[in-house]
């Protein structure tokens, strides 16, 4: 509530005691409602995203991670999930082209050990020797 809407309620410019507020059932929800979404404003106002994504490790403790997450409202957890599902197409995608190269890698060393081999099974003899052609 800003000062401006504070002096029209209360002209003559007295305060409410904390405490009446938290009394009146109407009014302490009202309080409560905006005062947790200006906290919450607030507390995420600094915080920006810098383009890394953040390292998830295995270790992690999970009743931490899931206090932090009980903290956050539902558009924090939807921005979360979807940053969280972009990561992890992108690490799929990343799988799959690594797969891909090394199926063709290993596709590669198959025909040369063949080569190889068919060249181990030529005779000596029919190799021309140095100087003869």
């Amino acid at each position: 509530m800003s000062v401006a809407t504070s002096k029209q309620l209360d002209p003559a410019g007295t305060e409410v005691a904390h405490t009446t507020i938290l009394e009146h059932t109407e009014v302490s929800a009202y309080y409560k409602r905006y005062w947790t979404q200006v906290k919450l404003a607030k507390r995420f106002a600094g915080k920006k995203r810098s383009g890394t994504e953040p390292t998830i490790k295995t270790d992690r403790d999970q009743a931490h991670v899931w206090q932090r997450y009980m903290k956050l409202n539902r558009e924090e957890l939807v921005d979360q999930l979807l940053l969280l599902e972009r990561q992890y197409a992108q690490l799929n995608e990343r799988w799959l082209n690594l797969n891909d190269h090394v199926l063709e890698w290993q596709l590669r060393a198959e025909q040369a050990e063949r080569r190889f081999e068919q060249r181990q099974q030529i005779p000596v003899d029919v190799w021309p020797h140095p100087g003869q052609t």
